[in-house]
């Protein structure tokens, strides 16, 4: 996930693991936008947040979290991935 923050690049992989089995997809969502908000604090600015993509153009038209939300978009992806995993690991 990315944002440009004063005209630079600002890039962050986050790879969320836990050791309770039965993490609600509503609870990561919660998660990943604390981090965004604290981040979003520390450089006193609200910046959009994006998807990688294989070129910084594609991904530019990921939006993954704006104004504080997660975009529809970016839900409905992670939703698909996390019952997707959630069916292979049962």
């Amino acid at each position: 996930m990315g944002a440009l923050i004063m005209g630079t690049r600002f890039v962050v992989n986050f790879d969320y693991r836990t050791k309770n089995d039965d993490i609600q997809f509503s609870q990561i969502v919660e998660h990943f936008a604390f981090i965004i908000a604290q981040l979003n604090k520390l450089f006193q600015v609200e910046k959009n947040w994006y998807e990688t993509g294989y070129s910084r153009k594609q991904a530019l038209n990921e939006i993954a979290f704006q104004n504080g939300g997660i975009t529809d978009n970016t839900r409905l992806k992670w939703e698909r991935r996390y019952k997707k995993y959630a069916d292979v690991c049962r």
